[in-house]
């Protein structure tokens, strides 16, 4: 009889080690480290209701916590400003080395948005925009400047600012 006690005691053991690991609930709710992301620091976010797209990242981002209430957090978008108000389900810590990466540089390739530091010629009809030309010299880029399409026409797409931004580079 005592094996029998014994055997069970391993047995329902076993399980609930088995059961805290898998059980994410349990975590966000006693697990500080995970559950506790302190004002100004940066978080990736997850949208509630799924990806938009299977291309893209599952995590989005790089926010800042701006506020927070219980599990009830602030974030701000770095790349826009919006704020969003999320739980803290959605959010995922955002790991970095300050002295190598910037957030709002990680942001801005996440949305695939860049910064124009000048426009240096143009050349092509203002009633036609199709025709429109622009130098543009990106900010952060180094090199002779590139000369990219209209950014309104179907045939300058995001992919086409990319490896224009990364010629400039």
């Amino acid at each position: 009889m005592d094996d029998w006690i014994a055997r069970q005691f391993t047995l329902i053991t076993v399980e609930q080690e088995r059961q805290l690991q898998s059980d994410s609930h349990a975590l966000v709710q006693y697990d500080e480290r995970i559950t506790d992301y302190p004002v100004h620091s940066y978080v990736l976010f997850t949208p509630p209701v799924g990806r938009s797209d299977k291309l893209l990242p599952r995590h989005r981002g790089p926010f800042q916590v701006m506020d927070k209430t219980n599990s009830i957090y602030n974030i701000e978008d770095l790349v826009c400003g919006k704020r969003i108000t999320t739980h803290i389900h959605n959010l995922r810590p955002f790991n970095y080395n300050p002295e190598r990466t910037s957030p709002l540089t990680v942001a801005q390739h996440n949305e695939q948005e860049f910064v124009v530091e000048s426009i240096l010629e143009h050349r092509g009809s203002r009633n036609r925009r199709s025709s429109l030309e622009f130098k543009v010299r990106w900010a952060g880029g180094t090199g002779n400047p590139v000369t990219a399409g209209n950014p309104t026409s179907p045939s300058c797409t995001s992919a086409n600012f990319m490896s224009t931004c990364e010629l400039i580079r």
